[in-house]
């Protein structure tokens, strides 16, 4: 039961970060679709700016893809890695993403002009392990990506993801240790 509430609270505060994380990557890049030089270049839809803007950001914001598409999800101008396109037009939503087994954090921007909603900004960041890391210290519990239902050990799923789950483990070594004593 002890094992357990702690494991509990390691998936609560895991809940936590990730939803902090994302909503800090949607201000960010809200903040970035709202400059002037954007929304200027975003009201001629003037693809080589767009590509230009697009290989900035990726760079600035250690993103893997960056990308805009109009109403109608047709890209526009995209910078990064061109098979993760799929992944990130089919995203109508920030949160977590897979693609190829790898987790990403994707960030979908609403962009406007004076003549109303144009499009959207799309990034895919790479969930990196030292991020997780960094988590797992947090939560006081090691975090993984892993295949869905490739459980093992004592866990929580934290998120479900097409093609991975985030989920904390938890070992009962403090608990093994005071029934020895």
């Amino acid at each position: 039961q002890a094992a357990a509430a702690r494991l509990d609270r390691a998936a609560r505060a895991a809940e936590r970060l990730v939803s902090t994380h994302v909503a800090s990557l949607d201000e960010r890049y809200r903040a970035i679709s709202r400059t002037p030089e954007m929304r200027a270049s975003l009201e001629v839809r003037h693809a080589p700016t767009l590509a230009f803007f697009a290989s900035d950001l990726l760079r600035r914001q250690d993103a893997a893809l960056l990308v805009f598409v109009d109403r109608d999800d047709r890209v526009l101008a995209s910078a990064g890695d061109a098979e993760l396109i799929p992944t990130a037009v089919a995203s109508q939503h920030s949160g977590l993403s897979a693609h190829g087994g790898k987790p990403y954090f994707v960030t979908t921007t609403d962009l406007d002009a004076s003549s109303g909603e144009v499009g959207r900004l799309i990034a895919l960041t790479p969930v990196t392990p030292s991020l997780v890391s960094d988590w797992s210290d947090l939560c006081g519990a090691p975090l993984h990506f892993r295949a869905p239902g490739a459980g093992e050990g004592f866990a929580r799923v934290v998120s479900h993801i097409p093609g991975l789950e985030l989920s904390v483990a938890a070992d009962l070594a403090e608990e093994r240790a005071a029934l020895r004593h």
